[in-house]
């Protein structure tokens, strides 16, 4: 069973909550004020979106935004080694283009899998590294020209990013020995009565759809109701 299933799995449930109650990573609330009809605004270098929300708005910080996708792909290419993954790639390239390679076939099918998942991960990470740098240079041209369909294209692209760096550091967790076993869940509503049992089964439900989301098969081996 996976060392890292459960901290996964619970960082992944409070993110779900946490997108239900609509909150957003690093957001600033700021009050703007009417006079005369027009609305009055303090002006900044800093790169914002603001977005109405009741009577004050949200304020997307883009700098700190960047920042903190850069640091979760820090800890993805400390974790993922690209150095010793070019050089694992270079040795099976080597093994792929030997001319007696298919002469064993079930050698072949293992050398060229392994090369395969091993571009695809390193792709991975570069995709991901170039798409924020992308977004940073989005936002540099929206701020300048004070664009507000560029801000609100960088800031779709934000939300995306989010996403997929998230997706990419969980796949990044479970790339351990025994990460691709299966693994055995339980969750117990313990005291708590009918409530307890009503969001132990929530619980269920969400993880099930994290798995499903993720390709992982799932099974409920048993259900049992006090």
């Amino acid at each position: 069973m996976s060392s890292h299933l459960g901290s996964l799995l619970s960082s992944h449930l409070g993110s779900l909550l946490s997108s239900h109650l609509g909150s957003h990573l690093s957001s600033h609330l700021s009050v703007q004020t009417s006079a005369g009809g027009a609305h009055r605004r303090a002006t900044t270098r800093t790169a914002y979106r603001r977005a109405a929300v009741g009577w004050c708005t949200v304020a997307v910080d883009f700098p700190q935004e960047l920042k903190e996708l850069r640091a979760t792909m820090d800890s993805v290419r400390s974790v993922t080694d690209l150095e010793g993954l070019g050089r694992r790639i270079t040795e099976l390239e080597a093994q792929a283009s030997a001319p007696d390679l298919w002469d064993d076939p079930d050698k072949a099918q293992v050398v060229t899998s392994a090369l395969s998942r091993a571009n695809a991960e390193r792709e991975r990470v570069l995709s991901m590294d170039s798409r924020i740098e992308d977004l940073e240079t989005l936002v540099e041209m929206g701020t300048e020209e004070s664009d507000r369909a560029t801000m609100e294209e960088a800031e779709r692209e934000l939300l995306a990013l989010r996403k997929d760096v998230g997706e990419l550091e969980v796949r990044t967790l479970l790339s351990g020995e025994y990460d691709e076993r299966e693994a055995v869940v339980t969750i117990r509503a313990g005291a708590g009565g009918v409530d307890a049992a009503d969001f132990a089964e929530m619980l269920m439900r969400m993880y099930l759809r994290w798995a499903e989301r993720h390709d992982y098969p799932t099974k409920v081996m048993d259900t049992s109701y006090a």
